[in-house]
């Protein structure tokens, strides 16, 4: 610090005595060497003076832009890193599109072939089952019929038989078998 005070005081002191010795010489007609001297010494030590009043602003203002920078480029590597890891993902996903629509595909056949064999045993369950009931229903049908003949049979013979009986048996027959059956029964 007491350095750059004294540059400071050195740094003023020649501003004032430069153009001093400027103006106090004879006159010339050329360029004047103190006056060119002086200007250049006025232009470095206002460029000193600048430097050493912004060198610390400036310094920061550079080091923050160049960490703002970095810490720029250090997320944007991360951004494109996340999105060429998604990238690969969509395509990872992409590539597996084709194999698992085949896979979806081939299970809806598998599927309906399953379904369709379910139906076709059902059908023929359903088949048996109705003709077994048919063939149930034939044969009670068959059955009915033949008790019905036979009854039929039976109801001719007797109409027959009683034709026949009622033409032989007198009056006095039927009393006697009347009584007869009275008789049995314990009337």
């Amino acid at each position: 610090m007491l350095k750059s005070k004294f540059s400071v005081k050195a740094a003023m002191l020649c501003l004032i005595a430069v153009p001093t010795l400027a103006g106090s010489g004879g006159e010339h007609h050329g360029p004047d060497v103190v006056e060119l001297l002086a200007r250049t010494l006025n232009v470095a030590i206002f460029a000193w003076i600048l430097y050493f009043f912004l060198k610390s602003p400036l310094a920061d203002f550079f080091k923050n832009r160049a960490a703002r920078i970095k810490q720029d480029l250090e997320m944007a590597k991360s951004s494109r890193e996340e999105a060429e890891r998604r990238l690969a993902e969509i395509e990872a996903k992409m590539a597996g599109l084709d194999e698992e629509l085949d896979h979806i595909a081939q299970k809806a056949r598998e599927e309906a072939e399953a379904e369709s064999e379910r139906m076709k045993l059902k059908v023929e369950e359903e088949t048996a089952k109705i003709r077994k009931q048919a063939e149930q229903e034939i044969e009670q049908a068959k059955v009915d019929a033949i008790k019905k003949v036979k009854t039929h049979i039976v109801d001719l013979a007797i109409q027959r038989v009683e034709s026949e009986i009622a033409g032989r048996v007198t009056t006095e027959d039927q009393d006697r078998l009347i009584q007869e059956f009275a008789e049995k029964m314990g009337v």
